[in-house]
């Protein structure tokens, strides 16, 4: 993925479209997917749809898995379904969600050092 569509997904995932986090009253509904592919790119969307209904800790699950093995899982309320990811979307959504937490530790949401510090550490050996 190029860094302008990594950078576009990054920003696009504050459109957050899951129920239970709505940033600031800026959700989109899924119907809309298409409207948001034709803003942003099918790569990017796709990017920012799985990260805004993924399961986190099937995000987790799936780091020690083999090469064009990595796969998520959709919360719940949002099916419950596996996303099978590329390894290069498996990567683009591990950076995807630094961004995220690295904005949540800078605004003060998120401690510097908790759970997804370590695992960003691992990755990064």
């Amino acid at each position: 993925m190029s860094l302008t569509t990594l950078c576009t997904s990054s920003l696009s995932q504050s459109i957050d479209r899951s129920p239970e986090v709505t940033l600031q009253d800026y959700s989109v509904s899924f119907s809309r997917r298409h409207d948001i592919q034709a803003l942003i790119g099918e790569k990017a969307e796709f990017l920012v749809h799985t990260f805004c209904v993924m399961d986190l800790a099937s995000l987790d699950a799936t780091m020690g898995a083999p090469s064009g093995k990595h796969q998520v899982m959709a919360r719940k309320q949002h099916g419950n379904h596996v996303i099978p990811l590329t390894d290069q979307q498996y990567r683009d959504l591990i950076t995807v969600q630094l961004a995220d937490w690295l904005e949540q530790v800078n605004l003060g949401y998120a401690p510097l050092h908790n759970a997804i510090y370590s695992i960003f550490t691992r990755l990064m050996l």
